[in-house]
């Protein structure tokens, strides 16, 4: 994963901020990832670690006027984030597709099945009308939905949440995009459309970003994983690795928890905070020694391609 064959995205020194009154408070710290061609990347922490604010960053989707964002999102050597909302518009939807965590976002309410799809490959591409009409139903065979015009008049309240967040696969794809992002697409289904969901990631062809709480959904799913906590990436490695021999105090216990509703709770065993230098996982860590408290550890290399934010390994 270290070499720049197949490289499609990558994120470098991404830094995000909240703004207040009294200055900036950095959310996410920091963060490096690499997407390649024809793999799924994982991207792995509970709720409330900076998941879903890193997707919103590289997607340009936050507020200028209450985040600050830093480094670069690079795609075709081209950093996303310096791009004005025209120019990144004709690459947003078409070459990056995006699935967002509320499929109902991606739905617009006034809008029939038929008219949804049409929009998003439209929006992109010219066709005739013979041509839209078998894209339309070619999307809707890909993600396993029906093709029949009784369903494409449906409304998106008319649906159910499995086949909503189908039809959400369904626009991202549109366009053929080389890179697909998906924030936790398979959060508030039940088991069963859950592993339907999972099925159909697994036959996508596009580079995934595969965003989750679910370190279980990711198993069977991703070629590398990321897990991320409190703003910072505290270990990745091949999948294979992080199940094998996770070498991180938080991945360990992510692996033991359960997953719920609301995603992974870590409940502290200790109390004692961190200085705001230290390591975060500190109050919870039960490898902790006292230089956790006012010292950062940086990413390093324990063996090939398995790296871990820890002084204590």
């Amino acid at each position: 994963m270290n070499t720049q064959e197949g490289l499609l995205l990558s994120i470098e020194d991404l830094n995000i901020s909240l703004k207040g009154k009294k200055g900036c408070e950095r959310i996410v710290r920091d963060l490096n990832i690499k997407l390649y061609k024809d793999t799924v990347t994982g991207l792995a922490g509970e709720s409330g670690s900076g998941k879903t604010i890193t997707v919103l960053a590289i997607s340009r989707l936050l507020d200028e006027r209450k985040w600050q964002v830093s480094g670069s999102v690079r795609f075709r050597s081209q950093n996303l984030l310096d791009l004005t909302q025209k120019e990144l518009v004709s690459i947003r939807g078409r070459d990056i597709g995006f699935v967002f965590q509320d499929s109902m976002s991606a739905l617009d309410p006034l809008m029939n099945v038929r008219r949804q799809l049409e929009e998003a490959v439209t929006a992109h591409a010219s066709c005739t009308k013979t041509e839209l009409e078998e894209k339309v139903r070619s999307l809707l065979s890909s993600v396993r939905l029906r093709t029949d015009e009784a369903f494409l008049r449906l409304y998106p309240h008319q649906l159910s949440g499995g086949m909503k967040q189908r039809l959400a696969f369904a626009m991202a794809l549109a366009n053929n995009p080389e890179v697909l992002i998906l924030d936790e697409p398979t959060t508030a289904l039940d088991v069963t459309v859950q592993a339907s969901v999972a099925s159909l990631i697994s036959r996508l062809s596009a580079c995934t970003l595969l965003v989750s709480h679910d370190l279980a959904l990711m198993a069977g799913l991703c070629d590398y994983i990321y897990i991320m906590y409190s703003g910072l990436i505290v270990e990745e490695a091949e999948s294979a690795a992080i199940f094998a021999s996770p070498a991180h105090p938080y991945t360990s216990l992510m692996l033991e928890s359960l997953p719920s509703a609301n995603g992974f709770r870590v409940q502290p065993q200790l109390q004692e905070s961190p200085a705001p230098s230290g390591c975060p996982f500190y109050p919870q860590c039960v490898r902790r020694s006292s230089v956790c408290r006012h010292a950062l550890p940086q990413l390093k290399e324990i063996e090939n391609n398995h790296f871990v934010r820890c002084f204590n390994i």
